[in-house]
């Protein structure tokens, strides 16, 4: 299960190592999460729990194929610096964008594609935004979620209130 073939090139790696060793016995897939960072280690995690549960090839696959189209990520941006250095937004955009201090949500498209999908002043106004996109997945799905975060643990701490305030059943999980 590699991250987005979109957004890397490890993929098209594993592919034509994969094709290499296809001449065994051995049956290989290589899955696009069409995802990246935690969403994708919930793909994984999914596919290690039926491969725990003793399911075939197949039904492992088509379960992790069915997780895929259910997975979202959303990332509070803080700064478009990164965006623009990966190529992910033009300059144009970037200038744009920083001259009102816009801080956007991004996503991954069903394809893999990285997208803006929110937009705030404040990185408040985005945990707000993220809070209602996760509510309304949460609600309407009995399935995993994660919160992860880099720098800055307030936001969390307040998603992670919030959640469980509403009621839904939610953990920290802190790797030391």
């Amino acid at each position: 299960v590699t991250v987005s073939k979109q957004m890397s090139g490890t993929y098209n790696t594993f592919f034509k190592a994969v094709e290499n060793l296809s001449a065994g016995k051995e049956k290989f897939t290589i899955i696009d999460s069409k995802t990246n960072s935690g969403a994708q280690g919930l793909v994984v995690l999914k596919a290690a729990e039926e491969i725990a549960a003793g399911k075939s090839f197949e039904e492992i696959v088509k379960s992790v194929e069915e997780t895929i189209k259910r997975t979202r990520i959303y990332v509070s941006v803080p700064t478009l610096e990164y965006m623009y250095k990966s190529g992910r937004i033009g300059k144009a955009q970037q200038i744009a964008l920083n001259m009102i201090n816009m801080k956007p949500v991004v996503s991954i498209d069903e394809n893999g594609d990285g997208i803006i999908i929110g937009k705030a002043f404040s990185t408040k106004g985005n945990t707000k935004k993220i809070s209602e996109l996760v509510k309304d997945i949460i609600r309407s799905n009995e399935n995993k979620a994660g919160i992860i975060y880099c720098a800055t643990r307030k936001e969390v701490d307040g998603l992670y209130l919030y959640l469980k305030d509403l009621g839904y059943d939610v953990y920290w999980y802190e790797q030391e």
